[in-house]
């Protein structure tokens, strides 16, 4: 079984695992598909040490459809015993990233989820809340942004060059 690196990768998404992390990093809008690949992901984190985190990183400003937000809500309904924390690093800047931020609090208060979800603008913001949350013993911070930015590195080498529009 993966234990670290990349699991999946696409034009969409990757998904990747550090020990008990489960990372997705959103390129582009998600679909059912790619949560799909999330709840994977998180299940395999589950499956080897029984409890996950989950940290997701918007690097676009991206808004999953109607259906996709529905199955996301269903995947960590279906964890909320298991998920010590979700953690959606939202990496927009300005008051769009803000507003995104503010909306995602809206809706996770909405659906009243039991999981610990927090929402950072910075990967750095985003390792230490959940060191925050949750302690040394669980949260490295440090090893978390290097874990993530060698998953980043990793994931922009697999992934082919943007086509180029004349």
């Amino acid at each position: 079984m993966l234990l670290r690196g990349i699991v999946h990768a696409d034009d969409v998404l990757c998904t990747a695992a550090e020990d008990q992390l489960a990372i997705a990093i959103w390129q582009g809008t998600p679909t059912e598909y790619h949560v799909l690949k999330i709840h994977e992901a998180v299940a395999e984190r589950v499956q080897l040490y029984s409890r996950a985190l989950l940290l997701v990183v918007v690097a676009r400003p991206v808004l999953p459809d109607e259906p996709s937000r529905r199955r996301m809500t269903a995947v960590m309904d279906s964890f909320k015993d298991q998920l010590m924390a979700i953690n959606v690093c939202i990496e927009v800047g300005g008051l769009f990233g803000a507003a995104l931020r503010t909306m995602g609090r809206a809706i996770t208060l909405a659906s009243r989820a039991r999981t610990p979800t927090l929402f950072s603008d910075s990967l750095q913001q985003a390792a230490e809340q959940l060191h925050s949350l949750l302690g040394p013993s669980l949260i490295d911070t440090e090893r978390v942004q290097r874990a993530v930015q060698g998953i980043r590195t990793d994931y922009t080498s697999r992934r082919p060059p943007a086509p180029v529009h004349a």
